[in-house]
This record gives C-alpha cells, sequence and structure tokens, in this order.
C-alpha cells in the first residue's frame, strides 16, 4: 500500500449463526484507525446468489445489495470514500472474511 493512501478495510465475520461486517479506515499520516461500523448484520441469499453464478454483472449487484442492505455499512463506505480535491488521495481496500 502507499504510504500516501486511506486504506479501508471492510471485515465479515461469522457471529453465533449469523454474519456480520466491521469496517475500518487509516488515513495517511494518522496512526488511529477510525472504527466507521462494527457488528453490521449481514445477510446472504446464497441461493439466489447461486442462481446468478454464470451472470458476473447480475451476481456482483447481487452481492452488493445484500451485503450493503444495512445503511450503516453505506454511510461507512461513503465516509471513507476520497472526495474531489486538488490533490487526489489514492484508496487501499482490503476485505477480509473471518470463519
Amino acid at each position: 500500500m502507499p504510504d500516501d493512501a486511506v486504506d479501508l478495510e471492510l471485515t465479515i465475520r461469522l457471529s453465533g449463526h449469523t454474519y456480520v461486517a466491521d469496517v475500518r479506515m487509516e488515513q495517511p499520516g494518522n496512526q488511529a484507525v477510525s472504527v466507521l461500523a462494527t457488528d453490521v448484520p449481514v445477510t446472504f441469499d446464497l441461493a439466489a446468489l447461486l442462481a446468478l453464478s454464470l451472470n458476473p454483472a447480475a451476481y456482483g449487484r447481487a452481492l452488493s445489495a445484500q451485503f450493503f442492505a444495512d445503511q450503516r455499512l453505506r454511510d461507512a463506505c461513503a465516509c471513507a470514500s476520497p472526495r474531489p480535491s486538488a490533490t487526489s488521495t489514492p484508496c487501499a481496500g482490503r476485505l477480509c472474511a473471518i470463519r
């Protein structure tokens, strides 16, 4: 990751019998990690995703809709989105799936 990049981490993990997601962000020059969302329930319709497995575009749309169904995840990622400015800051993303 470039030293001047915003580091965005999405973590999906199993909590009991359900999945939850966390979103963290670290900005360049700031050692503190911002927790933008934590323990947000995520539900995946595996049958619907399987039915779309041969159509990558539709699969991606369905997966995104399911993952971002909770407003807190949409808000967290919108907060981390780079804003237009005179100097563009790169963003490095990381998806962690923990079982």
